[in-house]
C-alpha cells in the first residue's frame, strides 16, 4: 500500500522585515493551493497513482543571510543648515536670545537701571565687598556733620569700643563745660571743625582711589596649560574609542552584530560606520539623536525625546532585549502555523483511465514501476 507525502511547514523569515511583515508573509504562503504533481510520462498510465503534496515554498532568501541595510540619517550643522523649515520659514527672533549678543551694561542703562546700581552688581560679582562700595560711591561727605563724621572715625579706630564709650571721648575732647570761658569753647569748636576736616579729605581720597572690583583674571601661562590639559584628556579619550576592539571590528566589516542567543546574530550594515562613532563622542550629535527636533539649528531649543531615551535605558540595561523580541516574534507566529498543519487534509487519489489494449501483465507491470508507494 502507498504511503501519504507528509507535508513540513515552518515559518517563513525575511531579514530586515518586522514581525508583522513576517507573519504576513506565512499568511500568503499558507493561502497558496496545494497542487498535485503532474504525473511522471510513462509508455501507459498506471492504474492507480497517489498525487504527490509539494511542501510549502519559502520566500526567496536574500544574498546574504541575516544582513539589514541601514542609513544613518544626518544630524549635526549639516542636517539643520539643509532642514526644510529653515529654508522656507524664516526662524521668529527670541529677545532673551539676542540680548545674549548684546553688551549686558548697554541693555542695563536702556532698561533704566541707574549706573550706581550696575557698579554695584559688577563689583560684587567681581568679589567686592558691597559695605566698600556703599562708603565709596553712596556717601557724600561734604554733607556729613563733623560730629558725625569724627565719631564715624573713632569707631573706626577703635572697633571694639561700644557707642556710649565713643561718645565719651568725644564728650571729652570737644565739649566743654557751660561755665567754662568763651575762649575755651571757641577753641573746642575749631578744633572738631579741624580734626573733621582732615577727616573729610582722607575719605573724599579714598573715594577718588576706589576701584569696582574685577574678576580675578587667569594667568596667561596656567590658562594654556590648562587648555593644552583638556586638549590632551580628549586626544586620548578619542584614541582609547579608535582602538577599541569593537570599533576596528566596525571599521573593517562595517556592521554592527546583534546577538540573538540560538539564532545566531543578526548583522545591520552601516553605510557609514564614522557616523555611528560620531554619535558616541560628539555631544551635539547625541543630544539630536536623542530629540525629537533633531534639524531645529538652535541647540539650546532641542527637546529631549523622553521615549526614545527610556528605550535606550532598558536596552543598554537588560541583556535580553534583543532576544526577547525574536521570542515574541516566535510566539506570534506559532498559533497561525499549529493552525494550517491541523487543516492539512488527506491527499487525493488520481485514478488514471485504463488501457483496453494490454493484457493483464501488461498493466500489472506497469503498476509496480509508477505507483508512488512502490511493492
Amino acid at each position: 500500500m502507498s504511503e501519504t507525502a507528509t507535508v513540513e511547514t515552518k515559518p517563513v523569515y525575511s531579514t530586515g522585515s518586522s514581525l508583522g511583515d513576517i507573519l504576513k508573509t506565512n499568511e500568503a504562503v499558507a493561502a497558496q493551493p496545494v497542487q498535485p504533481a503532474p504525473a511522471e510520462p510513462a509508455a501507459t498510465p498506471a492504474p492507480v497513482a497517489e498525487a504527490v503534496i509539494q511542501p510549502l515554498v519559502e520566500a526567496p532568501a536574500p544574498t546574504e543571510a541575516n544582513v539589514s541595510t541601514f542609513v544613518l540619517p544626518e544630524y549635526g550643522e549639516a542636517a539643520a543648515e539643509t532642514a526644510p523649515e529653515n529654508k522656507s520659514t524664516p526662524t521668529a527672533v527670541n529677545w532673551q536670545d539676542a540680548i545674549k549678543e548684546v553688551d549686558q551694561t548697554e541693555v542695563l542703562k536702556v532698561a533704566g537701571v541707574s549706573d550706581f546700581a550696575i557698579e554695584l552688581d559688577k563689583h560684587i560679582k567681581g568679589g567686592g565687598d558691597p559695605l566698600d562700595y556703599l562708603n565709596a560711591k553712596a556717601i557724600d561727605y561734604n554733607k556729613v556733620s563733623d560730629e558725625s563724621l569724627v565719631k564715624a572715625d573713632l569707631q573706626k579706630q577703635y572697633p571694639t569700643f561700644s557707642p556710649q564709650q565713643i561718645d565719651l571721648m568725644f564728650n571729652r575732647k570737644y565739649v566743654v563745660p557751660e561755665h567754662a570761658e568763651q575762649e575755651d569753647k571757641e577753641f573746642a569748636e575749631l578744633q572738631l571743625k579741624a580734626d573733621a576736616h582732615n577727616t573729610r579729605q582722607q575719605k573724599i581720597a579714598e573715594q577718588q582711589r576706589f576701584k569696582i572690583a574685577e574678576p580675578v583674571q587667569q594667568n596667561q601661562e596656567a590658562q594654556v596649560q590648562q587648555a593644552a590639559e583638556q586638549r590632551r584628556q580628549m586626544e586620548e579619550t578619542f584614541k582609547w574609542y579608535q582602538e577599541n576592539e569593537a570599533t576596528k571590528n566596525l571599521m573593517t566589516s562595517k556592521r554592527v552584530a546583534i546577538d540573538l542567543g540560538e539564532d545566531g546574530n543578526f548583522n545591520y550594515a552601516i553605510d557609514k560606520p564614522e557616523a555611528l562613532m560620531k554619535g558616541i563622542l560628539d555631544g551635539e550629535t547625541w543630544r539630536r539623536m536623542t530629540s525629537v527636533n533633531p534639524k531645529e539649528s538652535d541647540v539650546t531649543k532641542l527637546i529631549p525625546d523622553v521615549a526614545k531615551l527610556q528605550r535606550l535605558v532598558l536596552a543598554a540595561s537588560n541583556p535580553n532585549y534583543e532576544k526577547d523580541l525574536v521570542n515574541y516574534g516566535k510566539s506570534l507566529a506559532l498559533p497561525k502555523l499549529v493552525a494550517e498543519g491541523q487543516n492539512i487534509s488527506q491527499p487525493a487519489k488520481v485514478i488514471p483511465p485504463q488501457n483496453p489494449n494490454l493484457t493483464e501483465k501488461e498493466a500489472w507491470k506497469n503498476a509496480r514501476t509508477s505507483t508512488v508507494g512502490g511493492r
